[in-house]
């Protein structure tokens, strides 16, 4: 059955600032204990948590009140970190430093990885070097590892035009050997 534009129009209106899924029903008392027994407890959003930090700017609180967040925020110190700046956190002085121990991992954002990769897939012509394909998803792939030989991992003779298939099948893929 098709409505007109002006039925339509009506039942837009009708329905306004209503949760339509819940039009005409009502909900016994145990129901909507279980309803605010089930939020209870549930993490929010970092996006809730500035909502709610910006409603309470400019609260009198008593001194006890005070203390009692004080002692809170050091038994729960990511949610002491969440009102710092970002940059008082950084290294050493963020509470889940472990020295700094990190892969030294390439990211595809980097500007030199970038042009070595263009670089290869220029010279090979845009084709898997093992199966010949063209016109599908390619992958630079490193001749001699990235870890094991970080003086090669920009020299253009190192690299290779692979499909992601032909890469997979690699000795050094992702690691493994």
């Amino acid at each position: 059955m098709k409505h007109t534009i002006e039925h339509n129009q009506k039942i837009s209106n009708s329905m306004k600032g209503k949760n339509t899924w819940m039009k005409g029903r009502h909900l016994s008392t145990e129901t909507r204990n279980k309803i605010s027994i089930c939020g209870k407890g549930k993490k929010h959003s970092l996006e809730w948590n500035k909502k709610i930090s910006e409603s309470n700017k400019g609260k009198k609180r008593s001194s006890e009140t005070k203390k009692r967040m004080s002692e809170s925020a050091f038994k729960n110190p990511r949610r002491y970190w969440l009102g710092k700046s970002r940059t008082s956190m950084l290294g050493e002085k963020h509470f889940n430093w472990k020295g700094g121990i990190s892969k030294d991992v390439h990211s595809p954002a980097e500007p030199r990885y970038k042009k070595w990769r263009s670089d290869v897939f220029n010279r090979d012509n845009w084709i898997c070097q093992t199966c010949g394909i063209r016109g599908i998803y390619l992958e630079a792939h490193h001749i001699k590892s990235w870890a094991k030989y970080p003086e090669l991992r920009y020299v253009l003779e190192n690299g290779v035009a692979l499909c992601r298939d032909c890469h997979k099948l690699t000795d050094n893929y992702k690691g493994k050997k």
